[in-house]
């Protein structure tokens, strides 16, 4: 890391790479900011008086005025050696996303202004809990056709709640034997990432550590503070220098070219055991948060090592040329007890498994559909659950009453309109909840892809999902239940202005 930051201090001054990238991010969120605003008071129902239940409080500053340097330094950092090392990814990924940018604005516009008022002029069937369910053996069949590639087996177990998780995590790092492997989207500069931190720093004696993260999620992360934070709390100044600091832990920072990013998470101990799903290493995952990770073990776990060491290779400074290197994950003949039929869905360039999966699951679901996840900015996804709710599909769906990222804020509220002009149900969990989880018809989908176009089509994400009848069970009784029992039911329309529907436009591109 030290030979590329010597080289971008050379090189950005002459070209004026790290000046315009800063004028960027200032233009960039001042232009937020000023269409956001600071939201000083609760939405407005169509009664005039406040409605506590659609409150969107604003508990984080994402976008400051001023980027900080580090966002800079790591953007010049990306599209100059990262692009040079990543000739042909780079590429390639640009034509997709040129490619899937123009179709899309075609499909958006004729959901708009086509499909939607087609299906206006439909009736709302009734539901029809009784007319049984869609069939998971073909259905299992066509994503094998999709995917290119047939199923796993693992042992499940749902983690939800932070405090659960980082106790766990804790004991995981504390007993692991030879190897920990860390990949998440944003390792935050707090007192409970500097905790991890530690932890990670004094096993890194014994055992083999390594870190990956995302550089833009993780200097983003920086500007925000929880709400729950103490005031005397001392951030982390640089977090490489910090886990590298009196350690063996080897850390790479994955780069953001085109402004891609990597946001799953994935944590290996011993090559054994896996955690996946929404929580990254911060305070508001543990204190503040609503959300849910997955333990993985059986052979499932072979296949999300063979993805980390490739994403660590393609990081590195091999870039394309390692990822030829790349061999396909030794086989597990020994299969645990109580693995189950998984398969494990992906969000990269030119295959939107995760997307099209949970496309097609909506249009063949006859029975119900649970979803949960903290943001709704897909007009196909959205005209879907309409869709299917007007053929007799009980649509159900949970969103956050607090909302971290507010362009989001204004999606969500557009999507919360239309669901229930369509008559889907929507409920608003307490609090912020930042689980991505499905249920459709018997089949789940969960782990750590929102319903926008950044997981849908443009970052790196990963989703586990399995059509086993008790493991579904055993998500809607531990997750899906509650969450309904805890969150109020909107009956009535929220209240939008011109301002969501302009900032919603902005949503359909992040």
């Amino acid at each position: 890391m030290e030979i590329e930051y010597i080289v971008i201090q050379r090189i950005s001054p002459v070209l004026g790479f790290r000046m315009i990238s800063r004028a960027r991010n200032i233009l960039l969120y001042a232009l937020l900011l000023f269409l956001t605003g600071c939201a000083s008071k609760p939405d407005e129902g169509p009664s005039g008086e406040e409605s506590p239940s659609v409150e969107f409080s604003e508990a984080y500053e994402q976008y400051p005025a001023v980027a900080s340097s580090g966002v800079s330094r790591h953007l010049v950092r990306s599209h100059t050696t990262g692009v040079m090392v990543r000739p042909a990814s780079s590429v390639y990924e640009f034509t997709n996303r040129l490619a899937d940018h123009i179709w899309d604005t075609f499909r958006r516009l004729e959901i708009r202004f086509v499909r939607f008022p087609m299906l206006n002029g439909t009736s709302v069937s009734e539901l029809e809990p009784g007319s049984g369910l869609m069939d998971l053996v073909q259905w299992e069949e066509w994503l094998d056709r999709m995917c290119g590639r047939e199923t796993t087996t693992a042992r499940l177990k749902f983690i939800i709640g932070g405090e659960v998780f980082f106790e766990t995590l804790e004991a995981e790092i504390d007993g692991a034997r030879s190897s920990i492997a860390m990949q998440i989207y944003l390792f935050d500069n707090d007192d409970v990432a500097a905790d991890i931190a530690s932890r990670l720093k004094a096993r890194s004696r014994d055992v083999d550590v390594r870190v990956m993260y995302d550089g833009l999620g993780t200097y983003l992360s920086h500007m925000a503070t929880a709400t729950s934070q103490p005031a005397d709390t001392e951030f982390i100044e640089s977090i490489p220098a910090f886990l590298c600091e009196d350690s063996n832990i080897r850390v790479r920072v994955v780069p953001n070219i085109l402004f891609a990013g990597n946001h799953c998470k994935c944590i290996l101990f011993d090559n054994k055991t896996a955690y996946i799903g929404g929580m990254n290493i911060g305070r508001e995952y543990r204190y503040d948060w609503h959300d849910m990770m997955i333990r993985l073990e059986g052979r499932a776990v072979e296949r999300l090592v063979h993805d980390f060491e490739d994403t660590w290779r393609h990081t590195g400074w091999g870039g394309d040329f390692a990822m030829l290197l790349s061999k396909p994950p030794k086989p597990i003949t020994e299969r645990l007890p109580g693995e189950v039929p998984v398969r494990l869905l992906y969000t990269y360039p030119a295959r939107a498994e995760i997307y099209r999966a949970q496309l097609e699951a909506i249009r063949r679901a006859r029975s119900y559909i649970y979803i949960e996840n903290a943001y709704f900015a897909d007009d196909r996804i959205l005209y879907e659950l309409c869709r299917a709710r007007r053929r007799g599909v009980d649509v159900r769906v949970i969103m956050p009453a607090v909302v971290n990222h507010k362009i989001m804020e204004h999606s969500n509220k557009i999507a919360i309109n239309t669901l229930l002009a369509h008559g889907a149900k929507v409920y608003l969990y307490p609090g912020m909840s930042h689980i991505k989880a499905a249920v459709y018809d018997g089949w789940i989908c969960v782990g750590t892809a929102n319903f926008d176009k950044l997981s849908l089509q443009i970052n790196r994400e990963l989703n586990l999902a399995t059509s086993n009848p008790e493991t579904a069970a055993l998500l809607l009784e531990r997750l899906f239940e509650p969450d309904f029992a805890k969150s109020e039911e909107l009956t009535d329309p929220v209240s939008l202005d011109m301002k969501d529907h302009l900032i919603e436009l902005i949503g359909d591109e992040t």
